[in-house]
């Protein structure tokens, strides 16, 4: 009585048809279980990874199907009249259909809206490179963006299990406002991966939770005002976050309950750092010079201690933190992709056989666009190829142009951007070594009205007033320290606001160090930097 069954024959990845005859067989002894194919998930040469891919599309399938059935019916009977769309791993949306049938492409759709959004936001600020950090209550999520586009992956392991197919290169650790702080058996401050959720969640929600998280931590520095949590909707009790802090970790170590407080929160930042290290540096980025774009809940509070630490040119907090990812989907378009095995040595490809190749993926997608109700007009295309050195294991995925226009394709200059893209990967490039082609890609597009952006405001003529001001321990070297309280939603476009200080708003709290100067844009967007830069 199985929900789902997965097919995976070693060669489909050449030729589909016996994956194909297997299904029907299955399909006429088990009427209405979804049948997933690898030739459809994920078309490519290593069994393993194929198979793999192909059962977590069917694991999830029925799950994701009675979801959609669900949300379907539930819009339906609120009088929703629009079309529904889905986020999906890669960055574009899908439609209900589209996602039914390879549902595998849903699996880490969750963060992609946020980096979506930061996307446009860079290109819209004139920005190229950037860090997206979004942090939550029990996570935080990590992403790069260069020349202002997301960086993808092809493959990534989910629980131990490969996962192959495009995703945007996300880092995930556990690392939230819930994360819970303890001293180890051998002494050692540690935060996370344990959370307090929501509920009973951090002690200071009065809840019946009593684990110190960092949130605990920030309300004994003084970093949140409990009177303004949720814009003044939820209290927080600041008696609850100091006996907690106390009794996990300031009496075990030895510290009073605000450099405890300070140690939590300097754990949770250190464990941020090193996930956009691993995202950097191991990706051949030196994000120095980067900007580092806050949002979620939590992330504007913490980003300034991390972008200092790291050397980054900037925290920018975009207008409403807390649903800045949401805006993602928004902000996107119905996508598909298709691939092909296609092993050639670069000098031996004729330009007629991939430009034929290449064509019969792209009508393939022409077709899933049509199916999801999107007009000729409306479809746009991306291609690109999976290369190599000839002997080489890892592949690179590199840009093609369009097929069919008049001396499209260039071996040489193909070439010259493979190497090009190892140099950048690994740190060194070989011009003399052969490259071959191993898969072929084409992603299609259908393109969905965007909405009108905000007006930009004029430039305020007055200094910001702020509403008054608090003692908040900042860190160990400056201890407590009177901070400026001001309000985001009276700061207009030119206020400039030397730290200390705090700017509040319902749905997060942006902290300006000691030593920082935070400047509102038109864009209703506030960047802090280093005072002088």
């Amino acid at each position: 009585d199985p929900e789902a069954v997965a097919v995976c024959l070693t060669f489909s990845y050449l030729d589909p048809r016996h994956e194909g005859a297997v299904a029907a067989a299955i399909g006429r002894r088990l009427q209405n279980v979804p049948i997933y194919l690898s030739s459809r998930v994920n078309p490519q040469i290593e069994e393993f990874p194929r198979a793999n891919t192909t059962a977590v599309a069917a694991y999830a399938g029925p799950v994701i199907d009675r979801y959609i059935e669900r949300l379907e019916q539930n819009l339906t009977r609120v009088g929703f009249k629009g079309p529904l769309r889905l986020m999906r791993s890669d960055g574009g949306v899908a439609t209900p259909r589209a996602a039914r049938d390879n549902p595998a492409h849903m699996l880490l759709s969750g963060p992609a809206g946020g980096v979506i959004a930061g996307a446009e936001l860079a290109r819209a600020l004139g920005i190229d490179n950037l860090v997206t950090f979004d942090m939550g209550g029990t996570s935080a999520d990590f992403s790069v963006i260069t020349g202002g586009t997301p960086s993808m992956v092809r493959e990534r392991e989910i629980d131990g299990q490969p996962l192959r197919l495009p995703t945007i290169d996300i880092e995930t650790i556990s690392a939230g406002g819930g994360s819970i702080a303890h001293v180890d058996s051998g002494g050692a401050l540690r935060v996370g991966p344990k959370s307090a959720g929501a509920v009973p969640g951090p002690a200071c929600y009065g809840q019946g939770g009593g684990a110190a998280t960092v949130t605990d931590a920030a309300v004994v520095m003084g970093l949140l005002d409990p009177l303004e949590y949720l814009g003044g909707e939820m209290k927080l009790d600041p008696r609850l976050a100091r006996e907690a802090v106390e009794r996990a970790v300031a009496r075990p170590l030895g510290l009073s309950v605000e450099e405890a407080a300070f140690g939590i929160v300097s754990i949770a930042n250190a464990n941020m750092i090193q996930a956009i290290r691993t995202l950097s540096v191991e990706r051949g980025h030196d994000v120095r010079g980067f900007s580092l774009l806050a949002f979620g809940g939590a992330g504007p509070l913490y980003a300034p201690y991390m972008a200092r630490e790291l050397g980054m040119a900037e925290v920018i907090a975009p207008r409403n933190p807390g649903v800045f990812a949401a805006q993602g989907l928004l902000l996107t378009d119905i996508r598909h992709a298709a691939q092909a095995p296609w092993q050639r040595r670069l000098q031996r490809v004729a330009a007629d056989e991939i430009g034929k190749r290449l064509d019969t993926l792209r009508r393939e997608l022409d077709h899933e666009l049509g199916a999801d109700g999107v007009g000729p007009a409306a479809r746009y295309f991306q291609f690109s190829a999976d290369m190599r050195c000839v002997g080489q294991f890892h592949l690179l995925n590199i840009p093609l142009p369009a097929p069919g226009a008049a001396g499209w394709w260039d071996a040489a200059r193909l070439a010259a951007d493979f190497h090009a893209a190892h140099e950048r990967a690994y740190g060194h490039a070989d011009p003399a070594v052969p490259v071959e082609i191993v898969n072929l890609r084409v992603d299609g597009f259908g393109r969905i009205d965007r909405l009108p952006q905000a007006a930009e405001e004029a430039a305020a003529a007055d200094a910001p007033a702020p509403i008054g001001s608090r003692r908040v321990y900042f860190d160990r070297a400056t201890g407590w320290t009177e901070a400026a309280i001001y309000r985001r939603a009276q700061l207009k476009p030119g206020h400039r606001i030397a730290g200390p200080a705090i700017i509040l708003q319902r749905d997060s709290t942006l902290v300006v160090l000691p030593g920082q100067v935070a400047r509102a844009d038109r864009r209703g967007t506030i960047r802090i930097a280093e005072r002088g830069d």
